[in-house]
């Protein structure tokens, strides 16, 4: 092993902190990417939500009155995309919402592509976050 001289130790714990401050750098990078990503998914978990109790409500008339519970599946769907357009903060989705009727169940899937700058560097531009949510439709409780 080649043993440096008095003045090249000086360049060798330079070159070792600049390395050292450009590790720290990418990992406050990445924990500020995981914290924004993670809210943003928060935020389309609860609008995912919102969207589907919205479309919980879009009862089918004719099997209620003959005592069913049971969704229309295009006024369902219709109510929970009014609901999605009326959100003041959607998110730019990265696709067109996907929403699901079965019996008394309806089902909302939001996709969201999350910029991230620690995967900027990497080539990689986004983080792709999906979310879903269910709601059921319910028999009001009636005197």
């Amino acid at each position: 092993m080649k043993r440096l001289r008095r003045d090249e130790r000086g360049d060798a714990a330079v070159i070792g902190c600049i390395g050292l401050a450009f590790f720290f750098l990418l990992l406050g990078g990445a924990a500020i990417d995981l914290w924004g990503t993670m809210s943003a998914d928060r935020n389309l978990a609860a609008i995912a939500q919102d969207a589907a109790a919205a479309g919980a409500s879009g009862l089918d008339v004719t099997a209620y009155r003959a005592g069913q519970v049971e969704l229309d599946p295009t006024t369902a769907t219709n109510l929970a995309l009014a609901n999605l357009q009326a959100q003041p903060d959607l998110p730019h989705l990265s696709g067109p919402p996907q929403i699901t009727v079965s019996g008394t169940d309806i089902t909302v899937t939001l996709t969201e592509d999350v910029n991230s700058l620690v995967l900027e560097i990497a080539h990689h531009h986004a983080i792709p976050i999906t979310v879903s949510a269910t709601s059921a439709a319910r028999p009001s409780a009636g005197p």
